[in-house]
């Protein structure tokens, strides 16, 4: 068995000692597979991957032709990628290749465009959020089904925007006003790239803020058949700009209405193979879709390993070659990752009280960024992490945050 990865580590992630890339190539050396990473990159990785990639292949990752040429030549069986931007390169290349069952290729889940989704979910009356986008260069308003009218191209303030392209949350961002709107945009067309060379489209989606507790569902359709493993609550920052800072998975939903609106969704996408992360808000009507995501859930998957006594990147690549995957058993506890966040800016030199928190109950691992500089204003503050099973969700956070009360962040002032 030979895999084409299309990239293997998303840029963002790259100052995590342990990430989606390292991982799920540690999961195919296990399973016996030959990894070909296609790379337009290859400076970026250095070593850190040594003894993980078999073949490096350096060509146009952003081109699904010079992917599945890449392909061929390196006698791959499978394109792949969990790399958000290269997802829609994978699928596309892999079509091209005659791959048609995992390629996913004509679900709208599969295009570097978050609208498509919110135009297929309309297309097949599935709750949606009210959304309209922007094109920055051209000022075009494309509006959804439900859209009230245009206030200087937003849904109606406040709002949520963020890119139809975007990854990792870039740029995504609570506006309350115009004022905040047209600073959003401007902030965005400053962008000159998402990492990898991936050069971003400058359209925005607008979509209305919905109200209601932010969770997701994570799970893998195999070949049409929708397999749910868990489901996940999720801790941010909150207005404006939303960064992720702790989350807990467990076997139990959240309301009796959310695995079926979840299934709903994979089906009105024609999302057949593959994992997905699904984020959602529970609003007074129902569960509704914030992002459809046709990977795995990064960071999440670990806690899903953790809750099930399984490897989700194992089932995860099984599932390419349809070898009986996809099936996790039932989770037997919780688990939950806190973010450790510095509270002041500069370098980070280092973590205090690290093997004092690993020795805690319940706590499996404490992780630190390889490197992180915190420049005012920065939204994302995070600069490691603790995470721990317990027999709830709520005992799980509980020992994360016992954990996280040990650590202290070791800052030099910024250079």
């Amino acid at each position: 068995m030979r895999i084409l990865y299309v990239e293997a580590v998303p840029a963002a992630h790259a100052v995590w000692p342990r990430n989606v890339g390292i991982d799920g190539l540690r999961a195919s050396r296990r399973l016996g597979i030959t990894s070909i990473v296609a790379t337009g990159n290859r400076e970026f990785y250095g070593s850190s991957l040594d003894g993980l990639v078999d073949v490096w292949y350096s060509c146009d990752t952003t081109s699904a032709e010079a992917v599945a040429k890449a392909a061929q030549a390196a006698g791959a069986d499978l394109v792949f990628s969990w790399v958000d931007a290269f997802v829609p390169v994978a699928a596309q290349a892999a079509e091209l290749l005659g791959l048609e069952r995992v390629a996913n290729s004509r679900s709208p889940a599969c295009v570097r465009d978050k609208s498509e989704v919110r135009r297929r979910l309309d297309s097949c009356g599935v709750r949606n959020a009210r959304w309209e986008v922007i094109d920055l260069r051209s000022g075009a308003v494309h509006a959804g089904a439900g859209a009230p009218e245009p206030l200087r191209g937003t849904v109606g303030y406040p709002a949520v925007i963020k890119p139809v392209d975007g990854t990792g949350g870039r740029d995504v961002l609570h506006v309350p006003d115009a004022a905040a709107f047209a600073a959003a945009c401007a902030a965005h067309l400053n962008r000159a790239d998402y990492g990898h060379h991936v050069v971003p489209a400058h359209r925005m989606i607008c979509e209305e803020l919905l109200d209601g507790e932010l969770v997701s569902v994570e799970g893998m359709a195999i070949n049409g058949l929708i397999e749910i493993w868990g489901y996940t609550d999720r801790r941010h920052t909150g207005q404006p700009a939303y960064v992720e800072i702790g989350f807990a998975f467990a076997g139990s939903a959240f309301t009796p209405t959310l695995d079926d609106y979840a299934r709903q969704v994979v089906k009105a996408l024609g999302y057949s193979n593959g994992c997905f992360h699904m984020e959602i808000v529970l609003t007074a009507d129902g569960p509704v879709l914030v992002e459809f995501n046709p990977r795995i859930a990064s960071g999440i998957y670990q806690c899903i390993d953790l809750a099930t006594g399984r490897s989700t990147l194992e089932e995860m690549l099984r599932g390419l070659y349809d070898i009986s995957a996809g099936v996790l058993p039932p989770p037997a506890v919780a688990a939950c990752r806190t973010y450790l966040l510095a509270p002041d800016d500069g370098v980070l030199m280092g973590v205090a009280g690290i093997a004092e928190a690993r020795s805690l109950p319940g706590v499996t691992e404490v992780s630190v960024k390889t490197s992180a500089t915190l420049l005012p204003g920065a939204a994302d503050r995070r600069i490691g992490y603790v995470q721990a099973v317990g027999a709830t969700r709520a005992q799980s956070r509980a020992m994360t945050e016992a954990a996280i009360a040990l650590l202290t962040p070791i800052l030099a002032p910024g250079r």
